[in-house]
């Protein structure tokens, strides 16, 4: 069956602890994977960063090439998926200064039970990328700084904008808070809606704005009605339920979803990576060395 060239897309999902990549279809259907193994380091207690330089960007360029050659057919489209919320300062050329804090490091703040967008987490490392790298040409999360390797535009779109409120008020960078934690605004990624491309690859290619990965999972995943629960099993095991009311509980996230007059309630463990851990020491697989060495999980 032949395929025109809107009918392929690649997705890419910077995760934990390696990048996916697909090539699909416009039924869905997979034509082509991959996947690039990253450690996690742990330089100091309640420490979770990443290698930019490996995790950022040449996984992504690389899982996107081992896709793309092995689909064989031309490809409309890219968009980048990624952990919320990231955070890395970088140079000129998109190029590393500092590693890439992840959610949950102790350099974020104290964020027990709150989601992203209540935790101020982001302010935190962008306060921490600021002391340590004041002269940087960015401070970008994963997503902006894949972009950058693929189209040479650091920039987020909305959805992942909305996680790093209040520096984000929903129209742009608040110019306000961002001088407070040490940066300027043109510091920060472009932020493009997320149903507009970012930029394009030097054939062409176009690059979305990219996305949070949950959010992609949920868009998928067919948990749109009242009872459903999604289950993402990933190095963090999050879970949701759907209900049809706005309910908050202690310890627990309300998010609005994408299914309408649903809204999804749940939140986050690290369950899923002890669990995939005792798996992985049971089969006897391990991820791949770090060249850039620490300690991983």
């Amino acid at each position: 069956m032949s395929r025109s060239v809107g009918d392929v897309t690649a997705g890419l999902d910077i995760g934990t602890t390696s990048v996916k990549a697909l090539v699909v279809d416009g039924e869905g259907r997979v034509l082509a994977r991959a996947r690039r193994a990253h450690g996690v380091r742990t330089p100091e207690p309640d420490c979770f960063e990443h290698d930019v330089a490996r995790a950022w960007r040449a996984n992504v360029e690389q899982a996107l090439r081992e896709v793309r050659h092995a689909a064989g057919v031309p490809i409309a489209a890219v968009n980048v998926a990624a952990m919320v919320p990231s955070l890395g300062a970088v140079d000129r050329d998109g190029a590393p200064l500092t590693p890439g804090l992840l959610y949950g490091d102790r350099r974020g703040g104290e964020v027990t039970g709150k989601n992203p967008s209540e935790s101020g987490e982001f302010v935190h490392f962008l306060e921490w990328c600021a002391t340590s790298a004041p002269d940087a040409a960015g401070y970008w999360p994963a997503q902006a700084v894949a972009n950058h390797t693929l189209c040479g535009t650091g920039a987020i779109d909305t959805v992942v904008a909305m996680t790093t409120v209040p520096l984000f008020d929903f129209t742009g960078w608040d110019e306000s808070i961002a001088t407070s934690a040490g940066a300027r605004v043109d510091q920060l990624p472009a932020i493009v809606v997320g149903s507009e491309p970012a930029g394009e690859m030097s054939d062409g290619t176009l690059v979305g704005g990219g996305t949070v990965d949950a959010f992609a999972e949920q868009l998928v995943a067919g948990a749109d009605d009242e009872g459903d629960v999604l289950v993402i099993l990933g190095t963090t095991l999050i879970t949701w339920a759907v209900v049809s009311e706005w309910i908050e509980a202690p310890g627990l996230w309300t998010v609005p979803h994408t299914a309408p007059g649903k809204v999804l309630i749940g939140g986050p463990s690290n369950a899923g990576g002890l669990f995939l851990g005792f798996v992985d020491r049971l089969l006897g697989h391990g991820v791949a060395p770090d060249p850039a060495g620490g300690s991983e999980m």
